[in-house]
Parts: structure tokens; sequence; C-alpha cells
């Protein structure tokens, strides 16, 4: 199977001295890798200098990987390509007890599962085979959540979880990007993850 990586731009930014204090308390407080440079200079005092290294550059294209036939690597411009439904949902949702309102565009997770191609489960019929399954959502700051096999099977729950490239009419960009999922009628946004990578559909007996 292909792997997806990623490599980091690095940019440095100057600054004034820092003290040592300082220096150790913007390390402690997780603002980003910080290098130390130290004066050598007889006599003088040690002054450091804050080093940080940015964030890594936001990924291009996410897997679908797991139980499916066809793993598969893919950018925003390879699902257009796949010709399947696109769907525009409004929705509300809270985030951090801040109510949201926004239209996603995107298509099903289970359309794009079946894309892939769905193992079947060995001795069981093809109707069941989604209701001991599960996906796996990764996004690029390496959060998930998880998707019943179920609910997302036309046949049973239907329910239409969209894998959405597209916002208020705008594509998805920096940390949204390249896609994110939208579960319309859900109250709370913490399965509305963005930057998604990867989807892994595993099994409950696996």
């Amino acid at each position: 199977m292909d792997t997806h990586r990623f490599n980091p731009l690095t940019r440095l930014f100057s600054g004034r001295p820092l003290s040592r204090r300082a220096a150790l308390r913007h390390t402690g407080a997780g603002l980003g890798a910080v290098a130390l440079a130290h004066t050598t200079a007889a006599g003088a005092a040690s002054p450091f200098r804050a080093t940080r290294i940015a964030p890594p550059s936001a990924p291009e294209a996410f897997t679908i990987t797991g139980l499916v036939d066809h793993p598969l690597t893919m950018t925003v411009a390879d699902l257009l390509d796949l010709g399947l439904p696109p769907e525009t949902v409004a929705v509300s949702y809270l985030t951090l007890a801040v109510e949201k309102h926004h239209t996603f565009t995107g298509v099903r997770l289970h359309d794009l599962l079946t894309v892939a191609g769905i193992t079947p489960v060995p001795n069981k019929r093809p109707i069941q085979t989604m209701l001991t399954r599960y996906v796996v959502i990764t996004a690029s700051d390496a959060f998930q959540v998880v998707y019943s096999g179920g609910e997302l099977d036309p046949n049973f729950g239907n329910r239409p979880v969209l894998v959405a490239w597209e916002q208020d009419g705008q594509p998805l960009t920096g940390a949204a990007s390249p896609v994110r999922i939208v579960s319309p009628g859900e109250t709370h946004g913490g399965r509305f993850i963005h930057g998604v990578v990867n989807f892994e559909l595993r099994d409950i007996d696996a």
C-alpha cells in the first residue's frame, strides 16, 4: 500500500534576546520548538534567542484503508473525478457552546467506501456486511472519531454523513483541508472534524 507522507516547511524568525527564564517559559508553554543560542563571550551574560518551527503544511490528500479491496490515496481533484453525486447541506451545531451555521458540499461517506470496495464478510449475507463494521476517521492533528457501519449503510441508518470539500461556497483551505466530515442532524460538532487524512474501515471481530 502506498503511504502518503508530508514534509513540514521550516521558517525561522529573529527577535530580541531572551533571558534564560523567558526562554524556558516559552518552551514550557508549548509555543513551538525553541532553539537556544548561547553567547560565549568571556564575562558576558548568556542571552538566548528563540527560534520557532512552523507547523507542518496542510495535507493535500487523504487515504482510504482497512477492510477495502482497493485502498486509495486521493486529492480533492481525484474525489471530484469519481463522479459521485454531490450534496449540499445546511447545518447548525455547537462548538465550545457557540452555535455555528454553515453550508457544506461533499459526497456521502458510504458512497466513497463503496468506490474503494467494501470487503465482504465471510459466511454473512452481503446486506449484513456493514453491521459489524465501523470507520475510524483521523485528522491531520491526530484527532479521531468513529462512525458505525450500520448508521452509514443506506439499508439501515442511512445517515447522510458527508465527506465535504467546500464550506459556504468556498473550497476548504489551510488546516481545514483537504476534506472534513459533516453529520447533519447532530447538535454538537464533536464529529464534524476537519483536516481529515485517513478513513479506515474496521470490523469488531478483527
